[in-house]
């Protein structure tokens, strides 16, 4: 299993076309609903490409947000 936690990386991976060797490279592919919603933006570079294959190929996660300066 692999968590990707930046848009960068998808990004990337999705203008040089690699982003099918991801699954028989780790298998599972989590993305936190963040990263989702920001390389989904209408207008972005690949967010179509990214959309689709996100939603058809890997499992979006909630990602709790840590609670910074809390004793």
């Amino acid at each position: 299993m692999i968590v990707i936690a930046d848009s960068s990386a998808l990004i990337a991976l999705s203008i040089c076309n690699c982003l099918p060797i991801l699954e028989p490279l780790f298998g599972e592919i989590q993305v936190p609903t963040a990263v989702f919603k920001e390389v989904c933006i209408p207008g972005k570079p690949e967010a179509e490409i990214l959309r689709t294959w996100l939603v058809l190929l890997c499992h979006i996660v909630i990602v709790p947000t840590l609670c910074v300066g809390t004793i």
